[in-house]
């Protein structure tokens, strides 16, 4: 909950320092899942998960290119909760990364944001959608939000 600028989580009082983590994933394979990708975060603060962003490079050029689509699936630090579903039945959960990521002018924002506890892991997975082999490419992910200092 936040309340005059700071957060409340579990009767600790919480002041947010704006902070980033980024990665950057390579694909070179058409139709491969690049799966338990993660960035283990900061052992100091817990971080509150906010927005996406997401920048595709081709490898060849290093050409920003907006025609290269791959499927996206975020997942908690224990892996046991992802945030997207096709549903029952679905062989699918992926989700085609514009719909998940916005760029630096638009992020996509997350309603609610995601909570990790320090020295936590964001655990992501990437599926190419059949561009790879034809188009290598860089996907250079940011994963925004806020440090959280205890007060």
């Amino acid at each position: 909950m936040q309340e005059n600028g700071f957060y409340y989580r579990n009767g600790q009082k919480y002041m947010p320092i704006d902070f980033n983590y980024t990665t950057q994933v390579s694909v070179s394979v058409a139709n491969i899942a690049l799966r338990n990708l993660r960035i283990s975060l900061d052992g100091d603060k817990p971080f509150l998960l906010n927005y996406l962003k997401r920048d595709i490079l081709l490898t060849a050029t290093g050409v920003p290119t907006t025609t290269v689509r791959f499927g996206f699936l975020l997942r908690n630090s224990r892996g046991d909760v992802q945030y997207s579903s096709g549903g029952i039945g679905s062989t699918d959960d992926y989700v085609v990364d514009t719909n998940y990521f916005g760029n630096a002018s638009f992020p996509y924002v997350l309603q609610p944001s995601i909570w990790f506890d320090s020295n936590a892991t964001i655990q992501f997975e990437v599926y190419d959608l059949g561009q790879g082999a034809a188009q290598p490419y860089t996907i250079f992910f940011t994963f925004g939000g806020q440090k959280m200092e205890k007060v």
